[in-house]
């Protein structure tokens, strides 16, 4: 294997060369660092920094709030931490709108998911934001839902052009994977051998880690041993351990890197990283959930892309007013992403907790509410 990666085109044939000779498990094989649709960027993946935010990025104006709304939440799975925060953020913005909030778990099943839509126009709900969940995953369901008129705005998915989701609330994906391969090739001094884990049925998350791939293909001193798959709900099970404990095994002390594909695989990857017993590994993910920063504070998770994730929430529950309003959603819900490490972990319970700024208030202004 060449010693520095020139772009991600040049890797795939090397990566598939490894994965032959390593002889990978069914739960892994080599991909194709690369996203397979066009991808449509906002202000927050180029204005990049490390620094939590300190100003207000988002938007400059937005209709009066529409009063007396019940809406549901249909999320990927509230077994993840980075999940139910941003879930938090819904029903927080949506208690200062005066609407009511049901949540409901899909279960990491998009059979869950779909009849959870379903049963949500069923019961008359005025609209409906997805969490997490890719709209081509759904489309029966979102279907049904825009024959009844109920709106549908899609949080943490990758976006997707179809007339089904009437907006986004989406944080800075192409940002995430720059941050943590800025932050690697800092720290490495342009030397690492990184090993990157992606959930291939997550495209979000896959657009994360194909972007880190490529930022990593610039650096020449850099070398991506392997873009190892593992499904989301793998990732949230022993599966992911076993991973860990393969990555490992076939190379050692050659792995200086490991990246988590999100917050919520630490759940599982923590207790195998710790098993390692390897000081020299460096391990970097994304969100900045509680259980995530608390490995940051212990010295086991040395880097992390995050956003305010209740953040989030209250920009997606802006995007449906703006739809009860009768106007459009924005492109850009401009969320920031920004760096948490080891140097200012320590007194924080989350990432989120790293913002000061109180966006929330930023919210209500605009709204005319509180």
């Amino acid at each position: 294997m060449p010693s520095g990666i020139r772009g991600v085109s040049s890797i795939v044939a090397a990566l598939a060369v490894t994965a032959l000779l390593a002889g990978c498990s069914d739960t892994t094989r080599m991909v194709a660092a690369e996203p397979s649709r066009p991808v449509r960027t906002g202000a927050a993946d180029s204005a990049l920094t490390w620094d939590p935010p300190a100003r207000w990025s988002g938007p400059d104006s937005a209709p009066a709030s529409v009063r007396g709304k019940n809406i549901t939440v249909v999320n990927c799975t509230s077994a993840s931490p980075a999940v139910q925060d941003m879930a938090e953020g819904v029903s927080q913005a949506a208690k200062a709108l005066g609407w009511t909030t049901s949540i409901i778990d899909g279960k990491s099943s998009p059979t869950v998911q779909v009849s959870a839509i379903e049963g949500a126009v069923n019961s008359g709900t005025d609209g409906i934001i997805t969490m997490c969940i890719e709209p081509s995953s759904v489309p029966t369901a979102l279907q049904a839902a825009k024959k009844a008129g109920v709106p549908v705005i899609s949080a943490s998915s990758s976006i997707e052009d179809t007339p089904l989701i009437a907006g986004y609330a989406a944080y800075p994906m192409v940002g995430y994977g720059k941050l943590l391969a800025d932050w690697i090739v800092k720290d490495s001094g342009g030397t690492a051998n990184v090993v990157i884990v992606d959930t291939p049925n997550m495209p979000e998350l896959t657009l994360t880690q194909h972007t880190l791939a490529e930022e990593l293909a610039k650096c020449q001193g850099c070398t991506v041993l392997e873009v190892a798959e593992i499904s989301f709900a793998d990732s949230l099970s022993p599966k992911m351990g076993s991973l860990i404990g393969a990555l490992n095994q076939r190379y050692g002390n050659r792995m200086q890197y490991l990246v988590l594909p999100y917050g919520g695989a630490w759940g599982q990857a923590g207790p195998a990283i710790r098993a390692l017993n390897r000081s020299d590994l460096k391990v970097a993910a994304y969100d900045g959930d509680a259980l995530l920063t608390e490995g940051c504070k212990k010295g086991q998770v040395h880097a992390v892309a995050a956003f305010n994730l209740p953040w989030l929430g209250w920009a997606a529950v802006d995007q449906l007013n703006r739809v009860f309003s009768g106007g459009a959603a924005l492109d850009d819900v401009r969320i920031p992403a920004f760096l948490m490490s080891q140097q200012n972990c320590g007194d924080v319970v989350d990432a989120s907790s790293l913002v000061k700024l109180d966006f929330a208030a930023e919210y209500k202004r605009l709204w005319g509410v509180g």
